[in-house]
């Protein structure tokens, strides 16, 4: 058990904002002020390295200078400090907070912050004694590695009390910003567009997780792979007691290799089998659902346009970053559409919407199914419209047209001309991938 000394260390390290430049993101700060005080559980979930506990760190620093709340009743641990690796039991928990009362706490409210709370078994109930104590004594902010704290293990066991937000990796509009550049109106974006486009390319290839964005080609590589490692060992291995790490991290690979395609489990399965890996398609599914849980994969579901039903076999997967992909994809082929399939979905998902391909019996499909009340935007991808794919790329929105799914058309490039084209007398928007996610 960790004494006093070495509990003030654990405190002042897990609070500790490093000297690096980042923005603020005010879509994720805002949330955590706006409910400051508020007696619900604010709970923050996503993908390791996405800035949840920067973000905690922001807020403790907002509560000292702007709430003058007193540093000493501020309770912040950082479940992964070295100081904590043989203190990770409930009971620890429980006497760590005593040890700070006892010790430090003088009198009034207690801002708790728990970071990576799910290293610690049976957290759920010390969080709910500490709720049903009252919001005038805490207020309570947790975060996590894994989406298990918005499952419905966690809402069943504190029944309600909480409130949550999903952080993830910069936006390409975060990272223009994080490189100086604040893109308001389409006159900054084309007196800006050079080194836009340059870090655009930068963004797609390379992704928005911060700590990589000062590493060389061959640093962010070794970051990617390290950062791979971390999330299968620490949110997948351990967590769930899988045996073999070699056989998820192979089934890991073979699905980036594949990323944006229909997962077919009888492929994976024999390309498992092809490298020694026997997995049984239950296991195999398991094992997906792990990677999901962990904001390692995330699903797209397929919509039957003709029978209007959304299935749950037969999805596609995407990642939470393009780094990843670059890292860590077998396949190098089609790779480009493969990153620019990616970083549109996963613009689409920071938004909240309801995502899914559409696709028929014939293998006919659209690439996004974007859903807003009653009616699909239908998005198709392609680096360009040319010759060869133009009949290709647009009988899907014919087809989409015949089975009813109303809504707009667009198709997505990395063209720079923009243009409304009339198709078997169907509108169609040609836009710019990159002004699209600006605007």
């Amino acid at each position: 058990m960790l004494n006093i000394n070495a509990l003030y260390q654990v405190l002042q390290d897990s609070q500790k904002i490093p000297n690096i430049n980042v923005i603020e993101r005010r879509k994720y700060i805002n949330f955590l002020k706006s409910n400051i005080d508020a007696k619900p559980i604010k709970v923050i979930s996503g993908f390791r390295r996405s800035g949840k506990s920067y973000l905690l760190k922001q807020l403790v620093l907002f509560l000292k200078e702007h709430k003058s709340i007193n540093g000493k009743n501020i309770f912040f641990i950082n479940f992964e400090h070295d100081l904590l690796f043989n203190n990770r039991k409930l009971e620890d928990l429980r006497k760590l907070f005593e040890l700070f009362k006892e010790n430090i706490w003088e009198k009034g409210k207690i801002y708790i912050f728990l970071d990576e709370i799910q290293l610690i078994e049976g957290w759920e109930s010390f969080v709910r004694t500490l709720y049903e104590a009252g919001q005038e004594n805490y207020d309570i902010y947790i975060t996590g590695s894994n989406s298990s704290l918005l499952s419905s293990e966690f809402s069943s066991a504190l029944s309600g009390r909480d409130i949550n937000m999903t952080v993830y990796p910069f936006s390409l509009k975060e990272f223009l910003n994080f490189n100086k550049l604040n893109i308001i109106s389409e006159g900054d974006f084309y007196e800006n567009k050079i080194l836009i486009k340059k870090l655009f390319h930068e963004y797609f290839l390379h992704g928005g997780i911060v700590e990589s964005f000062s590493l060389n080609k061959e640093f962010k590589k070794n970051y990617f792979e390290s950062l791979f490692r971390k999330v299968l060992l620490d949110d997948i291995i351990k967590r769930f007691n899988v045996r073999d790490i070699n056989v998820i991290e192979n089934l890991y690979r073979f699905i980036i290799s594949d990323i944006a395609s229909v997962l077919s489990p009888k492929n994976l399965q024999n390309s498992l089998i092809r490298n020694q890996y026997k997995l049984s398609v239950p296991t195999l599914y398991t094992y997906i659902n792990y990677l999901v849980e962990s904001f390692a994969l995330f699903e797209m579901k397929k919509f039957d346009w003709k029978l209007h039903s959304i299935f749950d076999k037969n999805s596609k997967y995407f990642l939470i970053d393009n780094g990843l992909i670059s890292a860590l994809s077998i396949n190098r082929r089609d790779i480009e559409e493969k990153l620019l399939e990616n970083l549109i979905f996963m613009h689409l998902k920071r938004q909240g919407l309801e995502i899914y391909y559409g696709r028929d019996d014939k293998g006919k499909e659209i690439d996004f199914l974007v859903k807003k009340a009653n009616k699909f935007t239908k998005i198709q991808v392609t680096l360009e419209l040319n010759d060869l794919n133009y009949a290709r790329e647009l009988n899907n929105f014919v087809l989409a047209e015949k089975h009813n799914i109303k809504g707009e058309n667009i198709i997505l490039t990395m063209d720079d001309n923009e243009e409304e084209i009339l198709y078997k007398n169907i509108k169609i928007q040609k836009k710019n991938v990159l002004k699209w996610m600006l605007f």
